[in-house]
C-alpha cells in the first residue's frame, strides 16, 4: 500500500510531505531516543506527513514529530499523561490541543487536552488515516 495513494484518494488537496530516506528516519529516531514503529516508518518514508485540506496535521512531519514528543516528555505540568499506556509516540492532532498517540500495540489513541482523558481512536494507523482524513472535527469523542 502507499500512504501516498491513499491520502490523495481520501482528499483531493491533502498536503504531503517529501517522502524521507533512510538516513532522515535512523536520525529521528536517534533524537526520539527510540525506533519508530515499523507502520510509521513506512508511513513517513513515502510522505512525511500528512495534512488534511483544513490544515490538520493527520500525521506530523518527522521534524514536528520530534520536537512535540520531547517537548511533552519534558513538560512536568503533564504529570502522567503516559500513564497506563506504556510507550506512546504522539503522532497528529485534530488541529487545536487535542493529540493523537501511536500505541504500544499499534491502535492510536487521542489524548483530550481539556481533560487529560485517553480515547480510543482506531485500531491501527491506517484505520486512523482513513477515519481522520473522512471526519471533521472531535470525531474521535464520539467513537468515529
Amino acid at each position: 500500500m502507499s500512504w501516498r495513494s491513499l491520502a490523495q484518494d481520501l482528499c483531493h488537496d491533502v498536503v504531503l510531505g517529501s517522502p524521507l530516506g533512510a538516513d532522515a528516519l535512523r536520525a529521528a529516531e536517534t533524537a526520539l531516543g527510540r525506533d519508530l514503529p515499523l507502520v510509521l516508518a513506512l508511513l513517513l518514508s513515502d510522505c512525511d506527513g500528512i495534512q488534511h485540506e483544513y490544515g490538520t496535521d493527520v500525521i506530523w512531519s518527522t521534524k514536528r514529530l520530534q520536537e512535540e514528543n520531547l517537548r511533552l516528555r519534558s513538560d512536568q505540568s503533564l504529570g502522567d499523561l503516559y500513564a497506563g499506556h506504556g510507550e506512546v509516540l504522539f503522532i497528529g492532532d485534530n488541529g487545536w490541543d487535542d493529540r493523537f498517540a501511536l500505541v504500544a500495540d499499534g491502535s492510536v489513541f487521542a489524548w483530550v487536552a481539556e481533560t487529560g482523558e485517553w480515547v480510543f481512536a482506531a485500531p491501527d494507523l491506517e484505520a486512523y488515516v482513513r477515519i481522520a482524513m473522512r471526519d471533521e472535527g472531535d470525531w474521535y469523542r464520539t467513537g468515529g
